[in-house]
């Protein structure tokens, strides 16, 4: 140190101090003196630098002698950079030390061609044996690449390193090769532009040789500490160096990185990628694209804290390598981050890196992040006062500067959020955290300056001179719900649908009206039901699929969330299974609300998911590849059971593997989630050996069927793991066979590895090692080949190599591999069916059939198989139509019911078949299906039979049953509209059937068929026509019906009696009172002469008479009252009071004449309250009974006139006695 710090004094102690450090390295001794020798000459030559060449040139080949040790490496490369002229010296001597340490050989001299030296397999298995031995194989590669030898020199050596010592056994040797490697291809890349043409491609065929093998290491190396020091090393190189890397030959090696078993390890290769994009966008940006992808579908679809962490890194890395390539994503970023700011403990770490990833995005985000300020501000304002984590806090509070700084979105925040500065100061003196503090404070910077009293307005703590105003929206009112039934009776109406279109839509819309109540206990049966009904429709299924599985899904839904109906979860799961494989891919509107039921039914029991992933299996093979879209609601599920199944014989692990292999090829966007979990149960040693088998076969499966290559390195990781295991020897020797073929050139790289296990467990002799043999000879091959073209040409590309592969196919004999060896690039999202052989059936099981519920529905083979024969189908029914012999209504009410099931069973509708058990136990529905359920009889019986069951009918009408004529009018309506129809019963005995049970539109269809039947044979209408058509519209409220008629009875001078009732049922008061006044001439005249006969034979006059005078009267005074002519009214009113007395108290007596009474008097009293004439209203009154409505409140309205109003209260409260009805006569008081 005396030295060190004074060179000038001690300049005269040189040559002794020199003379004492030789003499003593001689000697032999104790390691740690010669390290202190060493330590004195390391900093002799820092002081004297060139003034003591002389010295340390004599005392070289005294330390070249002596065991290279790391005191000793640092005294050489010292004296190789203060003594220049003693570079070279240095430099021959240490290469020397190293190349027989190595090697075991001494290095042979510089005239000498560079020679390939013996295998160091002895040295390597001393190296494990003998600590020191190792220490210095260490320390020599060390040596390699810390000291700066000449390119010649570590020409000799730097192959030889990669080839052997990249590949040892001991994890330090390999450790201390990767950083020499490295380092040693330095120079040779540095030079590499400088030289000429004509030495390039031996330079270039020096440097790939190293960093292939370098690169072979990343994917290849069993033990991640080396596959995470290449990424280390590789990202500390210079420019030139990742020029080199960025080649499409050593791309292709570091994208299989990117599927590492290690996730740390995929994060570095992502950081290293981000880098070498800008050295070849071309073939980066793709894969970081492909890799973007994958891991936004890892956030959102892994349900896996872990994942979804390093899913957030993986975006933050991205995001800051490479921001012009992460800029057009950023929203569809923003839309899969923001639900992952999460406040559960569980999740506080994934939230936290989420928020590191959006501090980095939020640089290059621009317009997407200032479209999410409000969702990630309401979500960060929160997590800045949650005290649970410092580490989230501290993410938030970086994520709010951000955002702020790179959005301009300053100040604002104060308004927006009025605590969030409060809550910013209350940080700053409460935090003890120096880091969250710091944070704070720029946090607070960034934001800006706020006015005090401006923040007082925004706190709520002065009121606003600004006023905010509400909007009420107006109620939403639900439309009522239809009847399904009756589009499908409007369409088979006026649309013309056939017979065959008409039986399933009608049976489909009364079994699903069935379905719609809440208490029905048949909801097996019915869905049976109508399953059998959509296989029997065959390829026209899907155009009903609307009708029924909406309404499904809803009873699905409700059976999931129903506690008591437990039992029908798994069932409807599996009929709406069925529904999917029989509609296809028309299933797509509905899968939504599939998956939603599906995510209730998950929370369930284990027996529940069993069927959950049956479902799901079903409805991926029924639509296909058409699936996949739907795999991003599939793969949380699927990945849910593989990660979190403990059971101890794993059953739900079991069947969502097997389910797996069955939609192979729907999951192939997702083999980046599905992939790594099976690999983990492959090499789980703690679980049963069939358990590991299963997922074993599972991954050979997706391997024959799907391109996996770009996950090769993972499964080579397994195979390497797994191969010990005997029972599963020959399936993982399938397993390599089939990534060779996939990965072709590529395989290259893990021969080596390959071979020497085969050799350790003896395999090298069983049947599939020869296939093995010869196709990894041709990967050998064509790598080869490639290669030596590549360097062959003067610019290093491909376009010579792919020509002879084009000409040369029998070299490889596989087309596959030969286009992916062609493009020099491998696809892993491109699937595989051609070229496959008997190999690839390992593994697959038979699909179990999932369990049937046992319902009375018929099954489909039973309904669609079955043949209506015209003499079976007479045999059977001719005896349930027969009814000669019934007398009771009960009889008849039973022979309905038999025929309605009996055609049900028996029609030619497989359709209406279905649901013949459901009418036995239901009968409306029976009832409902009876017209289609005869029809499809009918169009299958001759017309001898048919004659015989319309007669059957007939005698069903003429027993006046309601019930039995009802049904058989809508038979005969139905059968109207039918292309096979009508029924063979005339018009006129429906029409009188009808009108019987006061099925008036039936009877005036009749009636009016029947007017049109006759005036084909030119004869008119009659006045009972008239009289039956005007009776039928009054009965329905159809005015305009019974104005036509009237018009047609005017035009052709008909003789109509009660003529005025017409015109005062059409409202026309004038023709009505013109008609009465004649009818009440006439009938006076006629009573007047019945009077005189009367007086002359002595008879009483005909009580008919009178009451025919009386009702005219009443009439002609109802349409003076209708036309306001109150004088002629009041005049009519005082006949009627005068003469009252006088009438024929046979009349009075009577109901009918004490009825007209009171209507007679109701209309004079309004008469006479219309000219406030209360004396003869008074009378008029008195006439009226007080327990009628209107003779109550005529007498309130008679009381309110009166002088004394003690008794009105309780005149006018009468009304209110009959109800609310009446209270709108009080308008009129």
């Amino acid at each position: 140190m005396m030295m060190l710090w004074n060179p000038d004094v001690h300049t005269a102690s040189i040559d002794k101090s020199i003379d004492f450090i030789s003499n003593a390295i001689r000697k032999p001794q104790h390691p740690d003196i010669l390290d202190s020798y060493f330590t004195f000459l390391f900093l002799f030559v820092d002081a004297y630098h060139e003034k003591v060449t002389a010295q340390i040139k004599a005392i070289i080949p005294v330390l070249m002698d002596i065991p290279l040790s790391r005191s000793l490496a640092n005294v050489l490369k010292m004296i190789m950079m203060r003594i220049p002229k003693l570079r070279l010296n240095v430099q021959d001597g240490v290469m020397a030390s190293v190349y027989l340490t190595l090697t075991g050989t001494v290095i042979p001299p510089k005239s000498e061609p560079i020679g390939r030296p013996p295998s160091p397999r002895a040295i390597l298995q001393r190296a494990e044996t003998e600590p020191k031995e190792l220490q210095k194989i260490v320390l020599a590669v060390d040596v390699l690449g810390e000291f700066y030898f000449s390119r010649g020199a570590l020409q000799r050596i730097m192959q030889y390193v990669a080839d052997y010592y990249l590949t040892a056994e001991n994890v330090e040797i390999r450790l201390a090769a990767v950083s020499s490697c490295c380092e040693m291809v330095v120079p040779f890349v540095g030079v590499y532009k400088k030289v000429t043409s004509d030495k390039r491609n031996s330079l270039l065929q020096t440097i790939y040789g190293v960093l292939r093998a370098v690169c072979s290491v990343i994917v290849n190396d069993p033990d991640v500490r080396v596959r995470m020091q290449v990424i280390s090393c590789f990202g500390q190189m210079p420019r030139p160096f990742l020029a080199h890397l960025a080649q499409p030959e050593m791309l292709e090696v570091q994208f299989m990185a990117l599927h590492d078993e290690k996730l740390e390890m995929q994060q570095a290769c992502v950081t290293l990628l981000g880098r070498l994009a800008e050295l070849n966008p071309a073939l980066v940006l793709p894969r970081l694209r492909l890799m973007l992808l994958e891991t936004l579908s890892q956030m959102m679809q892994s349900g896996q804290a872990r994942l979804e962490q390093h899913s957030a890194k993986m975006i933050a890395q991205l995001a800051k390598q490479s921001p012009k390539f992460m800029r057009p994503y950023v929203g569809s970023l923003m839309i899969a981050m923001i639900p992952k700011m999460r406040n559960d403990q569980k999740y506080t770490e994934v939230t936290a890196q989420v928020l590191n990833a959006i501090s980095e995005i939020a640089v290059i985000g621009g317009a997407e992040i200032v479209k999410n300020l409000k969702p990630l501000f309401e979500k960060l304002t929160h997590m800045i006062n949650d005290s649970s984590s410092l580490h989230k806090r501290e993410a938030a509070l970086r994520a709010i500067g951000g955002i702020c700084r790179s959005t301009a979105y300053v100040v604002d925040p104060y308004r927006d959020y009025p605590t969030l500065l409060d809550d910013l100061l209350r940080i700053l003196k409460t935090v003890m955290s120096n880091t969250m503090r710091r944070e704070a404070i720029k946090t607070l910077g960034i934001l800006g300056a706020i006015d005090p009293y401006t923040h007082k307005v925004f706190t709520g703590s002065v009121q606003s001179p600004t006023a905010i105003s509400t909007a009420l929206s107006l109620p939403i009112t639900d439309t009522d719900s239809k009847d399904p039934r009756q589009d499908i009776i409007h369409w088979f109406n006026y649309e013309k649908c056939t017979l065959e279109e008409f039986y399933p839509m009608i049976t489909i819309a009364n079994l699903m009206l069935m379905m719609q109540d809440e208490d029905s206990q048949s909801y097996a049966e019915i869905a049976q039901a109508i399953v059998t009904i959509f296989r029997s429709l065959g390829e026209v299924a899907p155009q009903y699929a609307e009708q029924v599985v909406p309404r499904l899904i809803e009873v699905c839904r409700r059976a999931t969330a129903d506690s008591n109906r437990a039992n029908l979860r798994e069932f409807f799961l599996q009929q709406l299974a069925i529904f999917v494989k029989i509609i296809k891919h028309h299933a797509a509107p509905y899968m939504p609300a599939i998956f939603t039921i599906i995510a209730d039914a998950w929370k369930e029991d284990i027996s529940v998911k069993m069927v959950v992933i049956e479902v799901l299996t079903e409805m991926g093979n029924a639509i296909g590849n058409d699936f996949s879209k739907y795999t991003g609601e599939l793969i949380p599920y699927l990945l849910t059971v593989l990660q979190t199944d403990k059971t101890k014989e794993r059953v739900l692990t079991v069947k969502v593997m097997e389910s797996m292999r069955l939609l192979t090829y729907c999951i192939v966007q997702h083999l980046h989630l599905v992939l790594p979990p099976l690999l983990i149960i492959l090499d789980d040693v703690s679980l049963k050996l069939s358990i590991r088998q299963t997922a074993l076969d599972t991954v050979l499966h997706m391997t024959s069927a799907v391109d996996v290559s770009a996950y090769a390195p993972r499964m080579m990781q397994s195979w390497h793991h797994n191969i010990s295991t005997f029972e599963m020897r020959d399936k993982l020797l399938v397993l390599l066979i089939e990534i060779i073929k996939q990965l072709g050139k590529f395989f290259d790289i893990f021969k080596r590895g390959v071979d020497q296990k085969l050799r350790d467990y003896n395999l090298d002799k069983c049947e599939h090692y020869e296939q093995y043999r010869k196709l990894s000879q041709r990967a050998q091959m064509s790598r080869d080949v490639i290669t030596s073209l590549v360097f062959a040409g003067s610019n290093g590309n491909l376009q010579s190599a792919q020509a002879l592969m084009r000409g040369g196919s029998a070299m490889l004999g596989n087309a596959d591999l030969q286009e992916r060896l062609m493009n020099g690039s491998i696809d892993s999202g491109v699937s595989r069916t051609d070229g496959r052989d008997d190999y690839y059936g390992y593994g697959l099981d038979e699909k179990k059939e999932a369990p049937k519920v046992p319902t009375s529905a018929r099954s489909t083979s039973e309904l669609v198989t079955v043949k209506i024969s015209k003499q079976r189908l007479n045999k059977d029914l001719f005896t349930l139509w027969k009814n000669e012999n019934l007398t009771s209504k009960d009889e008849w009410l039973q022979w309905l019911l038999k025929i309605r099931i009996g055609f049900l069973k028996s029609g030619s509708s497989p359709s209406l078949r279905a649901a013949s058990s459901l009418g036995d136990q239901h009968q409306h529905l029976a009832r409902d299906l009876f017209p289609a359920a005869f029809m499809s009889v009918w169009t299958e019986i001759d017309s001898d039979v048919q004659n015989e069951l319309t007669t059957s009918l007939l005698r069903a009408l003429e027993t006046g049953y309601s019930e039995l004529i009802q049904t058989i009018l809508n038979l005969a309506e139905f059968m109207d509209h039918s292309e096979k129809g009508p029924l063979p019963i005339d018009h006129k005995t429906l029409g009188d059937c009808a009108e019987k049970t006061k099925a008036f539109a039936k009877a005036s269809r009749y009636k009016e068929m029947e007017i049109l039947r006759r005036s084909d044979k030119q004869i008119q209408m009659s006045v009972d026509d008239c009289q039956s058509l005007i009776t039928y519209a009054n009965k329905l409220n159809v005015q305009e019906e019974a104005a036509g008629v009237v018009r047609y009875a005017e035009r052709n001078r008909m003789n109509i009696k009660m003529r005025g009732r017409w015109y005062e049922k059409l409202n026309e008061w004038e023709k009505a009172l013109e008609a009465y006044h004649s009818e009440t001439t006439s009938a006076t005249a006629s009573a007047s002469h019945s009077e005189s006969s009367a007086h002359s034979t002595a008879m009483p006059v005909s009580q008919t008479d009178s009451f025919a005078v009386e009702d005219a009267r009443m009439h002609e005074m109802r349409c003076l009252e209708a036309l306001a002519q109150w004088d002629k009214l009041n005049e009519k009113s005082l006949v009627w009071a005068g003469t009252r007395d006088r009438r024929d108290q046979r009349l009075l007596m009577s109901n009918e004449g004490r009825q007209l009474d009171h209507k007679m008097a109701v209309i004079a009293a309004r008469g006479a309250w219309a000219v406030d004439d209360w004396t003869k209203m008074a009378e008029y009154v008195s006439a009226i009974s007080e327990n009628t409505q209107d003779g109550a409140m005529l007498r309130a309205v008679v009381a309110v006139h009166k002088p004394c109003f003690c008794k009105r209260g309780v005149v006018i409260a009468h009304p209110y006695l009959g109800g609310y009805g009446r209270l709108p006569l009080m308008d009129l008081i």
